[in-house]
């Protein structure tokens, strides 16, 4: 039977796809030896299910028992299936786990691919074979959990140099799916509020988009707001800052992008807010501030109508000439990274010249006074620059005028957000997810010169990690809050404390203490 000879020459490819898909599996996971030995155990399990399943395909399907009526619902639902869990696994939802990316996400669409064609052709033409099918795209189906499986598997944890790490907003809490893009805003011991405080401790505001509806860029999306007084360490409650709605309607706001105005005594809070309008990816840029620390806002002004994006992670204040007590955010506009500036404390507001090629940006001050400006690429998420490396440009006028966007490439990096910020002297600190192709393996770096080289970096977290923000404390201490998960960098946003001397990469938490 021809037809049964073509659909056996589909699954035998497709079978050595999954044999590749395997390979990739076992090799891009499991950093630890325990944790290798397992998921290679579990691939071989499944690849002998599997193969035990085409053989009976092979031998029996001549002779095919059972209900053909339930193999045919089975083979009918199967590339429906098939087609929604790949989606859901590589597009949807921003679940990327370590081991599905370009390569094996290849691997796994032909595999997958080619039985969807085999289910279409045995229900056109080869019905013997529909019972043997079943089994196997049943069996194929099961890739699903196998890939789900690294969540008890490959539990990453912090590196050596993390003195603490805690989970400061994890999704399926405080009534929201997922939170996402940090922001983050230290207010020093010793600051005078607006309202006349003092703080006697460090304040650290983080602040994250809560979307409603799921990881997307979909959906109702909340900005809401915790602080904490002692580094970190505990967390005051949840509360709400910007929610978007008219007339019954929910829309967006998003890209939290805050700085501290040491001057004013007051917190300016940059963000976007979109999705009431028809075109729901319209964006309306805002600033509003607080006077307390955090504790109360004041009403949110509009400062552009024309799809300004801001950061996200935070803005400066500039220290050092020229332009002193500068005001700085961070963003893009119309595919060209800039900075939006005030010099009256956020009275007004003016773009600086865009920098075509740019996206998501962040900012530092050199000790010159000369401004470091990060951006990332343009290009689709989940594939790799090219070149690869961060985007960057050096002003020495203070942002009235940049240089083109150069590329960095001791910076790896996938497609995402990064952070920038100056530590003593003319040493910066960056932090992204250092890997070419997929948002893992979040990693501290460190420049002695104002950003023309790097260090090999501190590993801060080696599973899936995405956004990510960086302060220092008044005493020296480093803190980042990031995505991570064990599985998809959008389960939660954690902070992450280190030492002073984390800055010399390699040192372990130990050390870091001393």
């Amino acid at each position: 039977m021809k037809s049964l000879k073509t659909i056996k020459i589909v699954i035998a490819a497709s079978t050595l796809f999954m044999l590749v898909f395997l390979c990739l599996f076992v090799s891009r996971n499991a950093p630890g030896l325990t944790a290798l030995a397992a998921v290679i155990a579990l691939a071989a399990g499944y690849g002998l299910v599997y193969l035990a399943a085409v053989r009976r395909l092979f031998t029996t399907a001549r002779q095919a028992g059972g209900s053909k009526v339930l193999a045919a619902v089975c083979v009918l639902l199967s590339p429906v299936l098939l087609v929604f869990l790949f989606l859901e696994a590589t597009v949807l939802d921003y679940y990327q786990p370590l081991s599905l990316y370009d390569d094996a996400i290849a691997a796994l669409a032909l595999w997958w691919g080619l039985l969807a064609v085999a289910c279409i052709l045995s229900l056109l033409a080869a019905r013997a074979a529909l019972p043997a099918l079943a089994r196997i795209c049943l069996v194929a189906l099961a890739a699903w959990p196998l890939a789900a499986s690294l969540w008890w598997i490959n539990s990453p944890e912090p590196g050596e140099a993390v003195l603490k790490n805690i989970h400061v907003y994890v999704g399926g809490n405080g009534g929201y799916d997922t939170y996402r893009i940090p922001g983050l805003v230290l207010i020093p011991a010793g600051s005078r509020l607006g309202s006349g405080e003092v703080l006697v401790a460090d304040r650290l505001l983080a602040f994250a988009e809560a979307r409603r509806d799921g990881a997307l860029d979909k959906g109702v999306i909340d900005l809401v707001l915790k602080s904490s007084d002692d580094g970190g360490e505990s967390w005051g409650p949840q509360t709400v800052i910007c929610r978007h709605e008219a007339a019954g309607r929910r829309g967006k706001c998003g890209n939290p992008t805050p700085l501290f105005d040491r001057d004013a005594g007051r917190i300016v809070l940059a963000f976007n807010k979109s999705g009431l309008d028809t075109d729901a990816w319209h964006h309306s840029s805002h600033v509003m501030f607080s006077e307390d620390g955090g504790q109360s806002w004041g009403d949110a002004r509009e400062i552009s109508n024309d799809n300004l994006v801001f950061g996200p992670g935070k803005g400066i204040q500039k220290r050092q000439a020229p332009h002193p007590g500068r005001l700085l955010l961070p963003g893009h506009f119309g595919g060209k990274a800039m900075l939006v500036f005030s010099d009256d404390h956020g009275a007004s507001w003016q773009r600086g010249p865009g920098l075509a090629g740019g996206d998501e940006t962040d900012v530092a001050e050199r000790a010159d006074g000369s401004l470091y400006l990060a951006t990332r690429h343009l290009a689709p998420v989940s594939r790799a620059p090219e070149p690869n490396g961060r985007q960057f440009s050096i002003s020495s006028d203070g942002g009235d005028r940049w240089p083109d966007l150069l590329i960095d490439q001791q910076l790896p990096t996938p497609v995402c957000q990064a952070s920038v910020i100056s530590a003593e002297g003319d040493s910066l600190l960056f932090s992204n997810p250092a890997h070419h192709r997929s948002r893992a393996r979040m990693t501290l770096r460190h420049s002695p010169d104002g950003g023309y080289s790097w260090d090999e970096g501190l590993l801060v977290y080696p599973g899936p990690s995405g956004y990510s923000v960086l302060a220092r404390g008044s005493e020296g201490s480093i803190y980042l809050r990031y995505e991570n998960g064990n599985m998809a960098y959008s389960e939660r946003i954690s902070r992450a404390r280190m030492g002073p001397q984390a800055l010399q990469a390699g040192l372990t938490a130990e050390d870091s203490e001393k």
